[in-house]
């Protein structure tokens, strides 16, 4: 049974949205000021991210070298105001890390990474706001970021959370949905329809597991309208401001 109402009789959640109904997405293209080949900031509701890419560049550390490709490092850093939560999460916080490896086993069969050898491509994600769907989140921010950066990817990936509030699938969870039900996060390649990632932090019944599924990819499908169009814009100002300067 939920702690708190998930549905009202209206069928409406807490934050006035329906079951399969996307929290309003946010996306800033511009430069972030730190020299970064490509960035991105992104919110979906409350929560809000901001992800840096630098590279391909020269590798640092001769061990983490790969002749016929080039390596991916990811680090995560959560704001200490990003939530009400009182502890504070270093850089070797265990749940940071497996964020970071998640993100990294993510995006290395998507980045053409055989296209830069003996080269390090570098994404620093910075968590400035949480209220669920965190892992999504970063994983859109970084994908902008990436083509943003101009780096290559064989598709776009484009991730959502889904959850199952008595037997009603939910999409785009909040902090406090989260908390309440069995929720798993769904990363697609729309282009391809391919399913870079799929995880689970909690139970979730095999009946519920493929309507879930199916509808998380779709959701999929309609952030990546949004990532598209958000290119687009960043692209045709990019193209404007190069025009001006030519005249």
């Amino acid at each position: 049974s939920s702690r708190i109402e998930i549905l009202n009789a209206g069928g409406y959640r807490s934050d006035g949205r329906r079951q399969y109904e996307l929290r309003t997405i946010s996306i800033d293209l511009s430069p972030q000021g730190s020299g970064a080949d490509g960035s991105a900031t992104l919110s979906h509701g409350l929560t809000q991210v901001s992800v840096c890419v630098f590279g391909p560049r020269e590798a640092k550390v001769r061990s983490q070298t790969f002749h016929d490709r080039a390596n991916i490092n990811v680090e995560v850093g959560i704001a200490a105001f990003s939530s009400s939560e009182r502890r504070r999460r270093g850089r070797g916080d265990k749940r940071i890390l497996e964020l970071s490896q998640t993100i990294k086993a993510t995006f290395e069969p998507v980045i053409q990474t055989s296209l830069y050898p003996r080269s390090q491509i570098d994404i620093y994600i910075q968590v400035l706001q949480q209220d669920g769907g965190l892992l999504q989140a970063c994983i859109n921010a970084t994908t902008l970021a990436l083509v943003n950066a101009g780096i290559p990817l064989y598709d776009f990936v484009c991730a959502v959370t889904g959850g199952v509030h008595s037997t009603l699938p939910l999409l785009d969870l909040t902090l406090l949905e989260e908390n309440d039900l069995p929720n798993v996060t769904v990363a697609v390649m729309p282009r391809t329809g391919k399913v870079a990632l799929v995880t689970m932090e909690t139970r979730l019944h095999v009946d519920r597991f493929e309507e879930i599924f199916r509808l998380a990819g779709e959701a999929g499908k309609v952030i990546h309208g949004e990532m598209k169009r958000a290119v687009k814009v960043r692209t045709e100002t990019l193209v404007n401001a190069m025009q001006s300067v030519g005249k």
